[in-house]
């Protein structure tokens, strides 16, 4: 029997499910490693490792959402067993602008994700300058002291 991935399409693990964790908005965990149960299923109780991202780009006013993600993966996986790994990547945006396309400009192309992907996808992979001209509203504005109050809040968290 191989050992439950759960985030991860491998070939020769096929018991794969989601897993979402308890917290108040039902985050999906992005990658759990362990023995799956007798009947093949992911089993909390036997995770070795979890792996978590939480990237805080734009909107450095939902750190707080993101810490709670987070520190919610962490107490879940510990309850579950406490000798298990929790590794997490965060992100951090320290540009004073960002196009966010991913909460303002998508969004626009909700029912055209045709032209979203032909016409907007490209120009973003290729730096486009005039995207900032034709999706001004899309800007977001970080303030100077974001990034190092993020990264002071997820310091907050328990190391080992």
């Amino acid at each position: 029997m191989y050992p439950f991935c759960i985030g991860l399409s491998w070939e020769r693990n096929r018991r794969l499910e989601e897993c979402k964790n308890t917290g108040a908005r039902n985050r999906k965990i992005d990658l759990l490693v362990g023995e799956p149960s007798a009947a093949g299923d992911a089993d909390l109780d036997k995770v070795r490792l979890c792996l978590e991202k939480k990237p805080v780009i734009t909107a450095h006013r939902n750190l707080y959402a993101r810490f709670d993600d987070l520190n919610e993966a962490l107490q879940v996986l510990h309850r579950a067993r406490s000798e298990a790994v929790l590794v997490a990547t965060v992100i951090v945006g320290v540009a004073r602008r960002v196009l966010n396309v991913p909460d303002k400009v998508k969004p626009l192309y909700r029912r055209k994700r045709t032209e979203f992907d032909g016409s907007v996808l490209p120009r973003l992979s290729s730096g486009d300058q005039s995207l900032w001209d034709e999706f001004e509203s899309a800007i977001s504005v970080n303030r100077p002291d974001d990034p190092s109050n993020t990264v002071k809040k997820f310091r907050q968290l328990p190391t080992r």
